[in-house]
């Protein structure tokens, strides 16, 4: 169960870029954003977190998971807190596809999105921006519980060969896949923060 934490001098976020001490791992900060107070305490002290103030969205590049399984089974989690209720992208995954070219690879690429609807639920989908619009939405998955603003979540989508893929919210299962994972999950080559997709949200 590994996870990859982002550790940052003080509170100055910006320096994000200079300590992840990963070669090749390219993250694009930009100025509108801040700190706010996070969700843990420890000792009586509060932890910090990234406010995004802005609307086109924060991506890390070259991004694969630090364990991966034969399987190709990962999670992917984190906390949210959101200011308001609306429709936006939370996080989303670029799949690269396994054609035998760079070239194919790209052309068959995906996403896998995690985003919040306007009636506050989390819905976890496949995502092909290159189809028509009826069609870009594959297998989605949306909790029946409605988050609230100003209110701290921790939220985890689990994905594993041969069973079926997992919405938690607060450690609590919120929805699930209706079919299992049929095949190898693939790599994921970038991680993006509320990044905007034509037809199903706007950024944060």
């Amino acid at each position: 169960n590994p996870l990859f934490y982002f550790h940052v001098p003080g509170k100055d976020i910006h320096t994000l870029c200079e300590v992840t001490g990963k070669p090749g791992l390219n993250i694009e900060m930009r100025d509108d954003i801040s700190v706010t107070a996070g969700p843990l305490t420890h000792d009586g002290n509060s932890d910090y977190a990234m406010k995004l103030n802005g609307t086109k969205g924060y991506s890390v590049s070259n991004v694969y998971p630090v364990c991966q399984m034969d399987t190709g089974d990962y999670t992917a989690a984190g906390w949210v807190r959101f200011d308001k209720i609306q429709k936006q992208i939370i996080w989303s995954n670029r799949v690269l596809g396994n054609a035998a070219t760079a070239e194919e690879r790209e052309k068959g690429a995906y996403y896998r999105v995690l985003w919040l609807t306007e009636e506050g639920r989390l819905e976890h989908t496949a995502y092909f921006p290159e189809k028509d619009a009826a069609s870009r939405k594959v297998k989605p998955v949306s909790s029946s519980v409605s988050l609230e603003p100003n209110k701290w979540y921790f939220v985890a989508v689990t994905h594993a060969l041969k069973k079926p893929k997992l919405l938690y919210i607060n450690g609590e299962l919120a929805a699930q896949s209706a079919e299992s994972q049929a095949v190898l999950l693939e790599k994921y080559s970038d991680l993006s923060f509320g990044q905007p997709f034509e037809g199903l949200a706007p950024g944060l």
